[in-house]
């Protein structure tokens, strides 16, 4: 009878761990942005890209994914008024770039306890679950073409942008980089 209902709650704590997980990789992008408060963004009318979206010396992306990410940032900031035009020409530059890191989760369940008429009656025992997922980090930095500081930084934490069907990624990155953009500038 105690062992039925041990093996009950161990598998109710088992599928609340589960749904946890799968809630968390389904939530959507968490969106962090910091810019410098000292800089009048409002004289801003033009951009170019410092180097190809998508790209950094870290951690390359492939080509496809590179075209996602500059045409929706392209869509993004051509719809807050800003107009593309040649490096010479810019007011401010933009960097966009991505990074993929494993991340790991460890649960411990109490699976069963014990009990006893002599001194050595006492027990607990736990098992250990590991799971490890892919999380990307897209982002996107406003910098300035005269001394390359950043003036305005957007990043998003989510799942990995790279799977699915060309339509899903497509649609992933836009929504992320919408996101990520919707504060620029400032944190309006």
């Amino acid at each position: 009878m105690g062992e039925t209902r041990m093996l009950t709650l161990y598998q109710k704590l088992w599928v609340i761990a589960c749904l946890g997980l799968i809630l968390a990789g389904c939530a959507g992008p968490k969106i962090d942005w910091d810019y410098n408060p000292s800089v009048n963004m409002s004289q801003w009318h033009s951009y170019a890209w410092l180097t190809p979206a998508g790209h950094s010396s870290d951690s390359p992306v492939d080509s496809l994914m590179a075209q996602r990410i500059r045409s929706a940032v392209d869509k993004n900031l051509q719809a807050k008024g800003l107009k593309l035009v040649k490096l010479a020409n810019a007011d401010v530059l933009v960097n966009a770039s991505v990074q993929t890191r494993t991340r790991r989760v460890q649960n411990q369940v109490a699976t069963s306890l014990g009990y006893g008429f002599s001194p050595w009656g006492m027990g607990v025992t736990t098992e250990s679950h590991t799971y490890e997922y892919d999380q990307n980090i897209l982002s996107i930095d406003i910098i300035n073409p005269g001394n390359h500081a950043t003036l305005w930084q957007g990043k998003a934490t989510s799942g990995r942008l790279d799977q699915g069907s060309p339509q899903g990624r497509k649609k992933a990155v836009d929504s992320v980089v919408t996101a990520i953009l919707a504060p620029f500038p400032h944190g309006q």
